[in-house]
């Protein structure tokens, strides 16, 4: 499957935004008001543009990346649409939103961050060559969570 990527656009914060995952992955949820309020500031070049739509090969929305370059590091926020998530595309799905912030940005390093127990994707993560370099805790809608940041070298 390939994938375009754009700036988030209104249309695809009010879809992203009423996404919700189940059990523990609820605290992966977009909050509507938050995404869309993005998406405009980022219209109107008010904001940097971090959050970009990943579209399918009909246009449909598939997930969001945010990218947010740190110097010569990226960090990488990834949601892909809760349907499609546990079916086995996440790897491809992720190698796919690195690809295209690689071409955009020419980084020497992704960086990014993961709740411990989500271990779906920090699997993908480390399929991804990304590697553990410290646990730390967030603050999250369910309290504070352990939390594991990863590196890769471009």
């Amino acid at each position: 499957m390939g994938y375009t990527f754009v700036p988030l656009r209104l249309r695809d914060a009010v879809i992203a935004g009423g996404w919700r995952y189940p059990g523990e992955y609820a605290i992966y949820d977009f909050t509507r008001g938050e995404l869309v309020a993005t998406a405009l500031l980022q219209h109107l070049r008010l904001l940097p543009v971090v959050f970009f739509a990943a579209l399918d090969e009909r246009g449909e929305l598939v997930g969001i990346f945010t990218l947010t370059r740190i110097g010569e590091t990226v960090e990488v926020g990834v949601g892909m649409r809760p349907d499609l998530t546990g079916k086995g595309l996440g790897l491809a799905f992720f190698e796919a939103g690195l690809a295209y912030a690689r071409e955009r940005f020419h980084p020497r390093r992704f960086a990014l961050d993961v709740a411990a127990f989500n271990i779906r994707a920090r699997t993908i993560y480390e399929r991804a060559g990304f590697r553990e370099v410290r646990r730390f805790r967030r603050r999250t809608r369910a309290g504070p969570l352990e939390h594991i940041e990863m590196v890769r070298e471009e």
